[in-house]
Formats: C-alpha cells, structure tokens, sequence
C-alpha cells in the first residue's frame, strides 16, 4: 500500500487536487498559494482553510492507496479516495451520477493534478467522468510522453525557429496552431506564479509561450503586467521560456499598459497599480479583447487628443470621486429610475460578439474574480429590495425613508463594504 499527500482547493464552482510524494512538497506548495495555509487544519475551520481574500478553502491531507485515486466533486463537496479502476467506474455512474464529476489516477506519478470545474483538466489522469460519460485520457504522462518528444522533434525540423508577430493576435485557433491547450491552464495566470521565472506546466511549446504571452498582453491588469516586466528585467530570455522573441513579447506588455493607462511616458503609474484592476474597472460594456486590427473594451483609440492630458484629467477625476463617498452612504441614495429597463450582460466571449455564462464559459477564472463578489453581492441587494417592494407601501414617500430597511440595510453594507475594498 502507497500513502501519498495531497492539497485539496475548492472555490465556487470548481475544485482542483494536486498530488505529491511527501509532507514537506504538499505544506511548501500549499503556502506558496496561500501564506496561511495549514497541513492538517480543520477544514470545517474559517481560520484554519478559508483564504477569505479569493474565496477559497484549502485543504491538506494523505491518502493510502492500492490500485488508484478518484477524486470527485459532487454537489459542491469534494473527495479523495482510494479505489481500483472497475470500482471507480462503478462508483461514477451510480454515485456521482450527471450532477458531478471525476478523474481516476491509476498510480501516483509526479507532477500529478486534476481540475474539475468548467471542464477537466490535469496531469497523471487515466480517465475523467463527465457526468454523462467516460473519456480516456489522452493526457496521462506516461503515454503521450514519446508523442510529446517526437512532436516537438518533428515541430524543430520543419520550424526550426518560431518568430512570434509584431503584434499580438487573439484571433488565433491555438490548437490549429499546434498547442496543447484551447487555453492555457489557469493556474498559469495565479498572480504568484506569472511571476515566476518558468511555467508550472514545464516545457510549453513555443506557439503555447505566445498563447500565454498573448493573454497577459490582452488584459488591463496593470500589477500583473507590471510583474511580467521585472520578470524580463531580472530573468531575460529565460523568463517564460520567451527565447528571442522576448523582446516582441516584452513589446505587447509595455503597449497593453500604455492602452489602459498604466504607463505614461515609459513611467509605469505605481498608484494605480495598487488600487486598480481589471475587476475594478466599470462601465467598459462588454469585455472583449483588442486586435491588431481593433480596439478591445474600454479602449480609448488613438489620435484623439493629447494622452497625457486625458490621463491627468481623468485621474484627478477618479480621486475627487473617491474623497466624496455620499453617494453609497446610505440606502437613501440609491434611485431607482431604470425600473423594468433590462440589464445588458457584460460577459462575452473572446469575440465580444456572444453573450456568455461567465460561470460556464470562464470557469475558474471568473469564479475566483473580484468581480464575482461583487456581483453575488448586488443580486442579493436587489433580491432583498424586490422583496420589500412586494408589500407595496400605501405612502410612496416611505420608500425614501424606511421601515423597508430592515429587510436591504444588511445587504446594502456587504455591497457598500466590498465596492470599497474592491473598488
């Protein structure tokens, strides 16, 4: 019987479990996630597993096992299990059923993790459920391994250098393009591990470098790509596998600040670095990404007017706003003069042509956003102020003053606390 260790993350609507040989690997990883993190701490406990910050509740634990691993996640709740394969085939259909999902690893191997949320996603996995089916994985290391050396092998003869473009093109089939990945894994995109000097994943590909490259270059997150650059400054070609194209790389950063206002004059802007981010950031419409041919969201195009002169204008805007806080005080400021006017959904694909569901389509990522919280939080006001407008006051002028208080005030300052600390 084998025992392994393993660190268990769930946050809304996904779960991921990463595997490892020994206690000292899985504690050193846990808190290089999050600093507060506690090997074997209640995970019933708010102080010992919830990392309030990104809604997330981590878990260490080992596992003794004989002829596998199943990890589920099933009605919110995630589990760990030791299994064979025929019994875990039994136990996805009958006990995880269509609501879940799973993955079953036959053995350990290291670097071995699985994702379940908007999808599955992994590494070491033999087979996932779905919730409808089986699907074999193509994915498990010991298999694709020759394949993976014989692609790259066959990638080097007929391209023996790749050179990435001018600029950066969202547009891009990647998987067409010979990556691995409709999209690179999530975990790539952690705040702590952009900032590393090599991928989590290990070797990429050099078309998957300029995917990920181009997902940095196509945001407005200024402390991020402000990372991204130090990373150029201290590692060179060696951050992020870049090679020679790093210098095109490095080019897209400085260009995405400079668009969103993060850089003036080659200066990055440190304070609005602190204090905003692209979750932030309202009134852009829908959100979708700039082309070499296009403006992306929120964009400001160019030739229209000075750039420095609309900046300084507009923070000086942005700090007058902040010091004069009356307007989300108190429930009396809110107006609702738009009632029965329909809400336009901010969430689209990378086309910016179709509506999504951000839960569905961006999966982890949105689940862990601060926009998430915050939009959480304005359903429940407006929930709880639907709910007092059902009692339908005799005086229309009490709606302005009260007693409809005691069913929106509490829900009011969770709103009121998060916009402030979010922004």
């Amino acid at each position: 019987m084998a025992k392994i260790f393993y660190v268990r993350e769930r946050s809304g609507d996904y779960a991921q479990v990463n595997f490892f040989k020994t206690e000292k690997e899985a504690l050193n990883y846990g808190i290089s996630e999050w600093p507060d993190f506690d090997m074997f701490g209640d995970e019933e406990d708010e102080d010992d597993s919830y990392d309030m910050d990104n809604d997330t509740w981590w878990v260490g634990d080992s596992i003794d096992f004989k002829k596998g691993i199943l990890f589920s996640f099933e009605e919110g709740q995630v589990y760990v299990q030791g299994m064979d394969d025929a019994a875990a085939r039994e136990y996805v259909k009958e006990e995880v059923g269509e609501y879940g999902a799973a993955m079953f690893f036959a053995s350990f191997k290291k670097g071995m993790y699985g994702y379940l949320g908007n999808g599955a996603d992994g590494r070491g996995f033999k087979w996932e459920w779905d919730g409808i089916d089986l699907n074999e994985s193509s994915k498990s290391l010991s298999s694709n391994k020759s394949n993976i050396t014989h692609s790259r092998s066959f990638n080097a003869f007929i391209n023996e250098k790749h050179v990435a473009p001018k600029e950066y093109d969202n547009t891009k089939n990647w998987e067409k393009e010979g990556s691995r990945y409709r999209y690179i894994p999530f975990a790539e995109f952690k705040s702590r591990q952009a900032a590393k000097p090599d991928f989590k994943t290990g070797k990429m590909e050099d078309i998957e470098v300029e995917q990920w490259f181009t997902s940095i270059a196509g945001q407005c997150d200024g402390r991020l790509q402000a990372k991204i650059l130090k990373g150029f400054d201290k590692h060179g070609k060696d951050f992020k596998q870049s090679g020679d194209n790093m210098e095109t790389y490095k080019s897209w950063i400085v260009a995405a600040m400079v668009r969103c206002g993060f850089m003036v004059e080659g200066e990055i802007q440190e304070d609005l670095i602190e204090n905003i981010t692209p979750s932030n950031m309202s009134g852009m419409g829908p959100t979708a990404l700039p082309t070499s041919g296009a403006d992306g969201s929120g964009d400001v195009p160019a030739g229209q007017g000075d750039a420095e002169e609309e900046f300084k204008k507009r923070k000086k805007e942005r700090e007058a706003m902040l010091k004069n806080e009356s307007h989300i005080k108190s429930f009396e400021a809110f107006s609702f003069d738009f009632e029965g006017v329909d809400i336009k959904n901010p969430f689209t694909d990378e086309t910016a042509r179709m509506d999504v569901d951000p839960k569905q389509y961006y999966g982890k990522e949105y689940a862990k956003s601060d926009i998430k919280k915050i939009i959480d939080a304005s359903e429940e006001f407006i929930s709880k102020y639907n709910e007092w407008k059902e009692y339908q006051p005799l005086d229309s002028d009490e709606d302005m003053h009260a007693d409809y208080g005691e069913f929106v005030k509490a829900s009011l300052e969770k709103l009121n606390v998060l916009v402030k600390k979010l922004g």
